[in-house]
């Protein structure tokens, strides 16, 4: 946690309490880092997973698309205390755009999917959405601004 400064932005994983980052979440807690924004499905619950930083101010900003078992999360925000920018859960999970890549292709790929500013996808094919079984994806949407589709007559873009 140590190079987490104050004034941060952290995006932490999780659905509610599943799947979140207990013990990091306490480590960011213990190591004092405040004026954090936070984008997350969530902020926890009171006295649990993010809510515990929020307990202890350590959030200036939210970035979430759900506020409502976090009766601390509401009381900041009418406070003035919490500055909050809600979005629709497709928005940080959306399926166009969804990215699967096949065998070797999966070793750089995804991660510099997800570093660039700008990604643009070079697509051999391009499904419907939904088609693609979310366990399947290995780059979600939300990281992809323009796919370009390799067809028979050459790239086009989508």
């Amino acid at each position: 946690m140590a190079d987490i400064s104050d004034g941060a932005t952290i995006a932490v994983g999780g659905f509610g309490l599943t799947g979140i980052p207990w013990f990091l979440i306490d480590a960011l807690l213990e190591h004092g880092a405040s004026d954090l924004e936070v984008v997350s499905n969530n902020l926890g619950v009171d006295g649990q997973g993010l809510g515990k930083l929020l307990e202890a101010h350590r959030i200036r900003r939210a970035v979430s698309s759900y506020i409502g078992e976090n009766k601390e999360f509401m009381r900041q925000y009418l406070a003035g205390e919490l500055e909050v920018e809600l979005t629709p859960q497709g928005t940080l999970a959306d399926r166009h755009g969804n990215l699967r890549f096949h065998a070797a292709a999966q070793n750089f790929n995804p991660p510099a999917a997800m570093s660039g500013r700008l990604t643009i996808v070079e697509a051999e094919k391009v499904g419907e959405p939904g088609e693609l079984d979310p366990a399947d994806v290995h780059v979600a949407g939300v990281f992809v601004d323009r796919v370009v589709a390799l067809t028979p007559e050459g790239p086009s873009s989508r």
